[in-house]
């Protein structure tokens, strides 16, 4: 009995799905001798390729380390405005964030609201005192 027919007999059934055959069976890749030639060529070519670039890559940028190294000797040329202390030395460790806030002249005031469905909710709002309380404080 044909293998067609039988499925077309399933099919009939109101609950499956019809079935229909793909137009191409298999991969597109059949294997034969010159497929796999042109197979392990193109993959040698990729490596090669790939290979060559990332190592093109790091030469460069192990010149361009030395180039730097070179030309700035052992000694730093520049400070950075974030490297000089100012004052932090002077800062405590403590756990409570009003205290770093207050230290950059802002304000920190801590809500617990409750939503309908009863959950409470710790809110945090960073406040700058500089603002009058009428301006608008959505960053438009």
């Amino acid at each position: 009995m044909d293998s067609r027919l039988e499925r077309d007999d399933l099919s009939t059934n109101s609950n499956s799905v019809p079935f229909e055959e793909p137009l191409h069976r298999g991969s597109i890749f059949r294997p034969s001798v010159p497929n796999y030639i042109l197979l392990y060529l193109y993959q040698s070519l990729s490596f090669i390729f790939s290979s060559t670039a990332l190592i093109l890559v790091t030469i460069w940028a192990c010149c361009q380390q030395l180039w730097l190294w070179m030309s700035r000797g052992s000694r730093r040329s520049t400070a950075y405005e974030w490297d000089i202390p100012r004052g932090t030395d002077k800062e405590r460790a403590v756990r409570d964030l009003s205290y770093y806030a207050n230290q950059v002249g802002l304000d920190i005031r801590d809500d617990v609201v409750e939503t309908d469905d009863g959950y409470r909710l710790r809110m945090h709002a960073v406040l700058d005192p500089g603002l009058d309380s009428g301006e608008d404080r959505r960053g438009e």
